[in-house]
C-alpha cells in the first residue's frame, strides 16, 4: 500500500528513525511525543494522523494505531501491535 503511494516503507534496521526521517516537520514533535508515550508504558493505545514526503516530494497523510499488547515487569512495552493507514 505505501509503495502505490510512493510511500518508503522503511523496512529493515533503523526503521523507526528512517520513518521519522520522512515525517513532517510540524507533524514530527507529536509523533515523537506518542512514541514516547507508549514506549514508556503510560499510554496503552495511541491514534495519531501525521503527513510523510512521498517519493515525489509530496505529503500524504497516515493514520497510526496501536497498542501495547504485552509489558515488561516495569511496565515499559515489550510487544506493540499496530497498523499505519
Amino acid at each position: 500500500a505505501f509503495e502505490q503511494r510512493g510511500i518508503d516503507a522503511c523496512i529493515g534496521a533503523d526503521h523507526v528513525e528512517r520513518w521519522l526521517q520522512q515525517v513532517h516537520p510540524e507533524d514530527l514533535p507529536a509523533l515523537r511525543q506518542a512514541y514516547a508515550e507508549q514506549d514508556a508504558g503510560t499510554t496503552s493505545r495511541f491514534e495519531i494522523a501525521y503527513r510523510v514526503r512521498t517519493r515525489s516530494g509530496d505529503w500524504s497523510w497516515v493514520l497510526e494505531r496501536s497498542r501495547i499488547s504485552a509489558r515488561n515487569p516495569d511496565a515499559t512495552a515489550r510487544l506493540i501491535c499496530g497498523v499505519c493507514l
